[in-house]
């Protein structure tokens, strides 16, 4: 996503859209896989119960240094290939089994599957599905994650669509989700449009990540007064904040927003990407990421226990996690990068995908490494075993 494009936002009435499905499968179908057995809980050096006092003072002059360990990853040694003979490809979504890394695309609605583990080199896709809802507005997947019962299985995938504010639950990917549901975000739409900060060019959502239940992490920007800042939040479905993020990540002096966001059952937190992109300049040095872990703590100012109507302002639920507390939340890796989604599979492997978008990729060998040498259907992916990040994150 550019910080500098002028984007549309499609407010509350969309939610009552009528809904039609087209799946459009380039491969053959292949049955759903089903999660293995829990892999074992890490031994990792940070807190893996929820903290009781989370509600310490945070001031904005927490400004987190890169640990001087952290090597800065220009690229990697795995890429994506988008379907076949589609010129455009831009991954912004993944969520991962054992075998199989799902990823969407922000263009043109795209579902794609890859086979794990993932080659050195270029990945094709085994199967994808173009995958577009009824809505009045281009279709722009920002999110991926698992859909599940109340026992726990896993019963289709969570997709999030940018644009309208909207999160779909797909049933069938193997089948091109031909079963397709729009969930309801009236309670958390309503929170967001009496909660944000004003004035603000547009918010979107950007994340989502099932912890208890579906959460949802929104990324807007402030007018042009105060320079296209970024600031992010977390919240659930019935509107019960999970992170604040609205007084922004700052880094090096770079200003990020939250971009992906999955739940580690065994290691209890949150893996969060964040990125940065420069308003006026579009090149491999003017973007940047981090992958961070906040481990989730007890919220004190929690919403009371009975039921009641959803509140209209955003308060926290009964955790939350943090991006302002040196010990609460970690950084695990540095990208000159922009990362857009992460998930972490069952057997503690933890997958990052980047979109590097059209005008930052070049696959000429004269532009003197100003871009990346990427295919437009192409870009890079990052995997690495929960158990090292873990031993990074400082």
């Amino acid at each position: 996503m550019k910080s500098n494009l002028t984007i549309t936002t499609v407010w509350g009435a969309l939610l009552k859209l009528p809904m039609v499905m087209i799946g459009l499968s380039l491969t053959q179908a292949c049955s759903q896989t089903a999660p293995p057995a829990p892999r074992k809980t890490l031994k990792a050096p940070l807190s893996s119960e929820p903290t009781a006092n989370a509600d310490q003072t945070l001031t904005s002059s927490f400004k987190p240094l890169l640990p001087k360990h952290l090597k800065v990853l220009t690229d990697t040694d795995q890429t994506l290939v988008g379907p076949k003979d589609i010129d455009r490809w831009e991954p912004s979504g993944a969520a991962a089994t054992d075998k199989h890394l799902w990823v969407v695309s922000d263009r043109e609605g795209w579902l794609t599957r890859y086979t794990l583990p993932l080659a050195k080199g270029v990945n094709q896709p085994d199967m994808a599905h173009q995958v577009k809802p009824s809505l009045n507005n281009r279709i722009k997947w920002e999110g991926l994650e698992w859909s599940k019962g109340s026992d726990g299985s896993v019963n289709g995938l969570l997709m999030l669509e940018a644009i309208s504010r909207s999160v779909w639950r797909c049933e069938d990917p193997e089948e091109g989700c031909t079963r397709l549901t729009r969930l309801n975000l009236d309670s958390l739409n309503s929170v967001l449009d009496n909660a944000v900060p004003n004035p603000f060019k547009y918010i979107m959502f950007e994340a989502i990540a099932l912890f208890d239940q579906p959460y949802v992490g929104v990324r807007g920007y402030h007018d042009k007064q105060r320079g296209l800042t970024p600031w992010s939040l977390m919240a659930s479905l019935d509107g019960a904040m999970l992170l604040d993020a609205r007084d922004p990540l700052i880094v090096d002096d770079r200003v990020y927003g939250l971009s992906g966001a999955t739940y580690d059952a065994q290691q209890k937190g949150f893996w969060l990407t964040w990125s940065h992109e420069a308003e006026n300049i579009s090149t491999r040095k003017s973007v940047s990421g981090l992958l961070t872990f906040s481990p989730l703590q007890v919220a004190k100012n929690k919403q009371g226990e009975s039921k009641k109507a959803a509140a209209s302002t955003l308060e926290y639920g009964k955790t939350r996690i943090q991006h302002r507390d040196a010990t609460q939340f970690k950084i695990c890796a540095h990208f000159q990068l922009k990362p857009e989604g992460v998930s972490v599979s069952e057997t503690g492997m933890l997958f990052v995908v980047f979109d590097e978008d059209l005008d930052r990729k070049s696959d000429e060998e004269n532009h003197q490494g100003q871009y990346f040498p990427l295919l437009n259907n192409q870009d890079y992916v990052y995997t690495a075993s929960v158990e090292r990040l873990m031993s990074d994150c400082r």
